[in-house]
């Protein structure tokens, strides 16, 4: 048991410590680069992150997920990953200028090959992170993907400084990636051997099928979050991508922030109740009820002081306020569905979520190609608008499709208790929004007193509503303010 809180210990203290770095080299970063270096990069890296999904469910996830496992089988799931990345960044490389053309960014072909350079350097770390998570030892991958975050932040904003532009970015890329992957092999004592191909074939048959049975899903899951980049650079531009994900980003690092953590431990918990449905559903009403009442309040706030903080980061990020807003909305329906997916997984159902996610990357394609000739005439404000009201329209009709297959045909529980759970948070967020909007009028214009008096007002809103209308917020309340009196008192 002592293992696992530290295996959880660690891990979200991973999660939470890359966040808060993101976060802020992010915002650095954001002050001195403009929105289309911005698009360069998360065009350049798409493919790179379209890899990384690939090493992460192919033979990683059986090294993961075997009950047993031997170092032969280790070794041909670090050769097998070393060439497969090999081969995809060959073929990556050679499509790279068509990607490039269209795109229309003769320059995004540079940016692609070097970013090549990531895949390379996590097929390589990726078999060694995953016998560290098997051993449950998070405190080696938290310390080190941290630091190699933090100096490859520093190196991106030195770069950033000197006037690199998108190349600050992939210097910080390849720096993270690259420290990570030095680091990563002087706490593990397995050391790849050379075995034969046929070793490694026959070794493979067996993690095969332990891996490729969530690759469909995973990749779903990739293309329908990656839809905005593949198709909005031939609509609208690197300098619409680098807004709308800048955009997307802050509504993201709220979730990361909050309740990301939840996902993670969501499966197992649920999974162990998969025998009693009834208690199943009151497991997945307080899961759901955790999740909204720190992400959903913390977004209705951003959502209300999205136009000084952008105003605040610099003037060339002001035109992303807007989908900002609307992100955020997408963002709190998204945290229900994150957590419907692991429920359907846990009743060994899988097949459920992964065509859901099709279906999500089917219908984000079809928005963004409405957004784009519906709004083919208007400017930045009213293509981003477009934009993000087809992703919140999508991110709805994905909501209630998962609520009514989950808990009507597949976990067959009532709704009824998830939805209870779920309203004072709601309440709360409103009540929150209107507070926080009010705070950033009576301000003023400065950005910076903005912020600051609509997100105290928001913030205190929400938590005195939580603490009227919630009474499970209420009873934590009470009993962190008790175990809190003995050690001031101590003090």
């Amino acid at each position: 048991m002592s293992k696992l809180k530290a295996a959880v210990f660690w891990s979200y203290l991973f999660s939470t410590g890359s966040m808060a770095i993101t976060g802020l080299l992010t915002f650095v970063l954001a002050a001195i680069l403009d929105p289309e270096s911005f698009g360069v990069l998360a065009l350049g890296i798409l493919w790179v992150g379209f890899a990384q999904m690939l090493l992460q469910h192919g033979p990683t996830l059986a090294v993961v997920q075997l009950e047993e496992i031997t170092d032969d089988q280790i070794d041909a799931a670090f050769w097998t990953t070393v060439g497969g990345a090999l081969l995809f960044g060959g073929v990556f490389a050679a499509l790279a200028p068509a990607w490039a053309a269209f795109n229309d960014l003769p320059g995004l072909v540079w940016v692609s090959w070097a970013l090549i350079g990531v895949t390379l350097l996590n097929s390589v770390s990726v078999i060694p992170d995953a016998v560290l998570r098997r051993e449950m030892k998070f405190k080696p991958i938290a310390v080190r993907a941290v630091i190699g975050n933090a100096i490859g932040g520093v190196v991106g904003v030195v770069g950033a400084v000197l006037g690199w532009g998108v190349w600050a970015l992939v210097a910080h890329q390849l720096v993270a990636y690259g420290i990570y992957t030095l680091t990563v092999w002087t706490v593990i004592a397995w050391r790849p051997r050379f075995p034969s191909v046929s070793r490694i074939r026959r070794e493979m048959r067996v993690m095969r099928k332990q891996s490729v049975q969530t690759l469909g899903g995973a990749v779903g899951v990739f293309f329908a979050n990656r839809m905005d980049v593949l198709m909005m650079g031939a609509f609208f531009g690197p300098v619409m991508v680098g807004l709308y994900r800048f955009a997307l980003r802050l509504a993201e690092m709220v979730v990361d922030l909050t309740s990301r953590g939840l996902q993670h431990v969501s499966l197992p918990e649920l999974a162990r109740h998969q025998g009693d449905r009834q208690e199943l559903g009151r497991r997945l009403a307080n899961l759901v009820h955790i999740a909204v009442v720190m992400s959903v309040p913390a977004l209705a706030v951003l959502a209300a002081v999205a136009e000084p903080l952008l105003a605040l980061i610099g003037p060339q990020w002001t035109d992303a306020a807007s989908p900002v807003r609307l992100l955020c909305a997408v963002s709190a329906l998204g945290t229900i569905n994150a957590l419907l997916g692991p429920a359907m997984q846990a009743v060994q159902r899988a097949s459920v979520p992964a065509l859901l996610t099709w279906v999500a990357a089917g219908l984000s394609g079809v928005g963004l190609g409405a957004a784009a000739w519906l709004s083919r005439d208007l400017g930045t404000v009213g293509q981003l608008t477009a934009v993000g009201t087809a992703a919140l329209m999508v991110q709805a009709l994905m909501f209630l499709a998962n609520v009514v297959l989950a808990y009507r045909f597949v976990l067959r529980i009532p709704f009824a208790p998830t939805l209870r759970a779920i309203t004072p948070a709601l309440i709360a967020a409103l009540a929150a929004m209107a507070a926080a909007w009010a705070g950033v009028r009576l301000a003023g214009p400065t950005p910076i007193a903005g912020l600051l008096v609509g997100g105290a007002a928001g913030g205190v809103t929400a938590l005195a509503v939580l603490t009227v209308i919630d009474d499970t917020f209420r009873s934590h309340a009470r009993r962190l303010t008790a175990r809190l009196r003995p050690a001031r008192a101590s003090a």
